[in-house]
């Protein structure tokens, strides 16, 4: 821990685990500010420049195969007399503008941080803990999304 104070906790956490209540619960007992998913779908929509909702169905979802060569199918040739390419955020897109999210808000500790890979975004960083919140399957069956 290099002596360091810690100012910022991602939670990590299995799907219905209790990861995000956990994340709220600690805030609160804290006083410090949650980054949640919903807050920061809103933040990546805006440094995108794009409605939220175009954003929030790409949020914490990796694009399968056929995405993936459907966003490459609507890219046409420049001098192409139409565009097929509406300006509409890929998964890659909102995954780094939530990266960058993440990064800029954890330059104003102290933060909680809900998933989207802040582990990962902000590995190696001084004073930050890293929590993975799991569940037995039992649990994670009877939780609600």
């Amino acid at each position: 821990m290099n002596g360091f104070p810690i100012d910022i906790v991602t939670i990590s956490h299995e799907r219905r685990s209790g990861g995000s209540e956990i994340a709220r619960w600690v805030g609160e007992r804290l006083g410090w500010p949650v980054l949640d998913p919903a807050t920061l779908v809103k933040r990546a929509a805006r440094r995108l420049g794009v409605d939220p909702a175009l954003v929030a169905p790409l949020d914490e979802h990796p694009p399968s195969l056929l995405e993936r060569v459907g966003t490459g199918l609507h890219f046409v040739a420049p001098e192409a007399p139409f565009d097929l390419a509406p300006d509409f955020p890929t998964a890659d897109d909102v995954a780094a503008a939530e990266a960058s999210e993440v990064r800029e808000a954890a330059g104003t500790p102290p933060l909680v941080i809900v998933g989207h890979g802040a582990q990962c975004v902000l590995r190696g960083w001084e004073g930050v803990l890293h929590v993975q919140v799991v569940a037995s399957l039992a649990e994670r069956v009877t939780r609600e999304c």
